[in-house]
């Protein structure tokens, strides 16, 4: 497969990403003046690839896949997802890509063994004990939790999802009811409904 390059939407000028998901950055001087170089990937701790894009001197840490499928797929249904055809998430070329709803990411996860199984009115126990383990900041059983539908991490309550995605919790927490949000974090219960409804 022939390599092509484009702008990174956000970074024009500073960034570029190629269809075989290298990360070409624009930001190194040499002794020749400018020089471009390739980012090296790191894995995050859910496994997913990813690079920091600096702007004006700020580091935002960026997942490789959704760079390439934001500059290269149509995404004409604003699907919020970036599905791994193949579920490895280190196979991020763009052929390998799709843009898909949540409902969609959740049942070829369940089918592919990523996510614990919905098992009728309640979790595996397995499931419930991660999430009892889970209970996050707040130490209080009786928070409502929230998880981040990207990452699906657990926080214990609305307020330490906000301090983790850097969000005003009065801004989310009129998000958080909503299964589709542009933070794509709601209440657990909203996820038990959307898995419910996804199986």
């Amino acid at each position: 497969m022939e390599e092509v390059f484009k702008e990174i939407k956000g970074y024009e000028g500073a960034y570029q990403i190629s269809n075989l998901g290298r990360v070409r950055s624009f930001l190194h001087w040499d002794r020749d003046g400018l020089d471009d170089r390739f980012l090296q990937p790191f894995n995050n701790r859910l496994g997913y690839p990813m690079v920091y894009l600096y702007t004006d001197g700020k580091p935002r840490c960026k997942k490789i896949h959704r760079l390439v499928a934001e500059a290269f797929l149509d995404n004409p249904e604003n699907h919020p997802h970036v599905n791994h055809k193949d579920k490895d998430k280190g196979n991020y070329i763009l052929s390998n890509l799709e843009f898909c709803t949540v409902s969609y990411n959740l049942k070829h996860s369940y089918a592919n063994g990523r996510i614990p199984a919905w098992t009728g009115k309640k979790f595996s126990d397995e499931h419930k004990k991660k999430l009892s383990d889970m209970r996050g900041l707040s130490g209080n059983s009786r928070a409502k939790k929230a998880i981040d539908l990207s990452t699906l991490i657990i926080y214990g309550c609305g307020k330490e999802a906000a301090i983790a995605r850097d969000i005003p919790y009065n801004t989310l927490k009129n998000e958080l009811s909503k299964p589709k949000n542009k933070y794509k974090i709601v209440w657990l219960s909203v996820y038990e409904t959307m898995i419910k409804e996804a199986v």
